[in-house]
This record gives structure tokens, C-alpha cells and sequence, in this order.
């Protein structure tokens, strides 16, 4: 059976949990989830060609470009979870008779919002195009925040651009803006779906605000000390320890996902008879924020109770309380898992 383990924390600053904002938040994710969990993160790369079959055309006035090859790449610098964004570091033609188009230095770059079922609106800043036939030159740009059509989810996604594209430069002939039509399929990463976050925006705060305006970062300290006493009740005994103590640091401080961190020391003292050692500190996570308190996960935690000769060993995770305030507080009442030891300290159940 488990064993019953009652903590009551108080730690050591002002501290609430709160959420860093719009809960419609944007992810790639892998899976048609909602909300996301499993997302494409920092450093993906998207990838996208023609569809077979179709082709590239801009509407330019002068003429109708068609172009049998295009591709496009762009590396995901921000995972979310406002957006998805990143710079376009190639964009290609080809097959496009007798017109020569050229990308211009600045590829520009690319955002993705969640919009609903599994797809998402695709938007693209500063990509600047020349295209010249029969010695007509019109270069054409998309301006901020231009969208430029759909990307639909799925096991392969696909894109349509279609997008009015203004003319930055050319003859009275260069039309102002030109129709850009691109069907594209995605072909990296596989799957893709444009889902809302894995889980609500989450930060450390230290004011009680609504989303959060003032968080803490990477490194900060969490430290808390008993406030009464630790009990466990292992069988062999009712241990009673009313010094305790633990300090973490923060390794992830949000918004996507959990605030995590790993738990640097737990110590245990005046456990009258009993000996309480700690084997593993174990890692630690923060979430489902409301009202500023949330709850704190402790995970890979493990310690030895000894006393009159029996030895048992108990292990996380063990989900505490989280409420935030000027001193914040952490409380849990719940079970500890066996990990070993003799008759006196019975199992869990199977």
C-alpha cells in the first residue's frame, strides 16, 4: 500500500503563479490535438514545395508569370506562444520560360497564427521578388504582417498563397499589386498541424497581476522551509520531522509549457528516533495557474526512513499546492510509493 505524506511549506519571497497572457495561443504540433501535446520547438525547419501538378503564377500586368518550380524554407526562431516565427532562408524559381526571377537579398520572414482545426493563417514580412521578361523589370515586396493564405494541417500540411503583392519598383506596365498564387505541400515536418499550446502560457510573478507583468527568470531561487511539521506514516512508525527545508532553481520560466527546474537539496532534521536521508532531490514543475496559485510537481524524488533497525525507501512524484502570496505557501497531503525495504513497510498496490 502508500504510504500517507502530509507536507506544509512556506517559501521564502513573494511569489504567484500566473499565465503570461491570451490563452489562444499558437504551436506547431505533431498531433491533431487540442490543445498541443507535443510541439515542434526552436530551431525546426519548415519546407515547402509546389504542389505536383501546379504551378507558380503572379499576375504582373505586362504578363502572367508561370513558374513550374518554387520552393521556400524558413527555421523556426520562435516556438511560441504568441506566434510562430521565423526568418525565410530560401526561396527559389524555376521553370519560368523566358522570365528571369530573382530573390533580392532579403528573404524577409514568416509567422504562423493558430486559427482552428488543426490549420493556421501564414503571414510574410519583407520577401522582395524581381521578375523581368522581354526587358520589363518589376520588383515586388510583401510589406508587415502581408497574409499570404492558409496552411491546412496533416500527415503531409499544404499551403495556398494567394495573396495581392504590392509593386515596390518598376514601369507603368508592373500591375499594382500583382496576384500571387503558390499551391504548395509542406514536405518538412512531417506531420504538421497549427494547434493552441500545450498548455496555458505559465510564469513565476512577483505582483498580483493578470496576465503577469513583472515574472521571474532562468536561475531564479525557489527556497522554502517546514512550517509545523512532516509526517509519514510507514508502517514501521509515524515519523514526525519538524525541520525540513528545499531549494530549487528554475531552468524553464515559461510561457510555453511549465515553469521546471531541478531541486538542488531537501533535508530532513528532528525526526526524533528516525533517520531520514535523502537519495535523490529529483526535478520539479509548476502549472495550471488560477487566481495566482497553481500546483508544484515534484518528480524523481527519493528518501531513506530508518528507524529501529528498519529501512525503507520512498519515491515521487508527490503534488503539492502552490499558493501564492507576499510568503507563498506549498501543502500536500497524499501518498509515497514504496521503492524498497522490508515486510514493516508494506507495498503499493499493483
Amino acid at each position: 500500500m502508500k504510504r500517507i505524506l502530509l507536507f506544509s511549506w512556506l517559501a521564502t519571497a513573494a511569489l504567484g503563479v500566473a499565465t503570461a497572457g491570451s490563452a489562444s495561443a499558437t504551436v506547431l504540433c505533431k498531433t491533431a490535438t487540442q490543445p498541443c501535446t507535443s510541439a515542434y520547438t526552436t530551431g525546426t525547419t519548415i519546407q515547402a514545395s509546389l504542389k505536383a501538378g501546379t504551378q507558380f503564377t503572379l499576375e504582373a500586368g505586362f504578363t502572367t508569370i508561370a513558374c513550374t518550380e518554387t520552393t521556400m524554407k524558413g527555421e523556426v526562431t520562435n516556438a511560441g506562444p504568441t506566434s510562430v516565427a521565423g526568418p525565410l532562408t530560401s526561396i527559389t524559381f524555376g521553370g519560368c520560360g523566358g522570365v528571369t526571377v530573382t530573390v533580392l537579398s532579403s528573404k524577409g520572414t514568416f509567422s504562423i497564427k493558430s486559427s482552428s482545426g488543426g490549420n493556421g493563417t501564414v503571414t510574410f514580412t519583407g520577401v522582395e521578388v524581381t521578375f523581368s521578361y522581354l526587358g520589363t523589370s518589376c520588383v515586388y515586396g510583401f510589406s508587415t504582417g502581408t497574409s499570404v493564405g492558409q496552411l491546412v494541417g496533416g500527415s503531409m500540411a499544404s499551403m495556398t498563397e494567394e495573396a495581392s503583392v504590392n509593386k515596390i519598383s518598376g514601369g507603368f506596365s508592373c500591375a499594382n499589386p500583382a496576384k500571387w498564387n503558390a499551391p504548395l505541400t509542406v514536405t518538412s515536418p512531417e506531420p504538421l498541424y497549427v494547434e493552441e499550446t500545450a498548455t496555458e502560457p505559465v510564469v513565476l510573478c512577483k505582483v498580483a497581476a493578470e496576465p503577469c507583468t513583472s515574472t521571474y527568470g532562468k536561475e531564479t531561487a525557489i527556497e522554502a522551509t517546514i512550517a509545523g511539521s512532516w509526517l509519514l506514516n510507514a508502517g514501521i512508525a509515524e515519523i514526525k520531522c519538524t525541520g525540513a527545508s528545499i531549494n530549487g532553481s528554475v531552468t524553464n520560466p515559461g510561457p510555453t509549457g511549465p515553469v521546471t527546474g531541478t531541486v538542488n537539496s531537501v533535508g530532513f532534521s528532528s525526526c526524533g528516533s528516525a533517520t531520514v536521508d535523502v537519495l535523490k532531490n529529483g526535478t520539479f514543475s509548476i502549472g495550471a495557474p488560477s487566481g495566482g496559485n497553481g500546483t508544484f510537481k515534484l518528480e524523481g524524488f527519493e528518501v531513506t526512513v530508518s528507524v529501529a533497525g528498519t529501512s525503507c525507501v520512498y519515491g515521487g512524484p508527490v503534488t503539492f499546492s502552490l499558493t501564492g502570496g507576499a510568503t507563498a505557501s506549498l501543502k500536500s497531503t497524499g501518498s509515497l510509493p514504496k521503492v524498497s525495504g522490508g515486510p514493516h513497510a508494506p507495498a503499493p498496490p499493483l
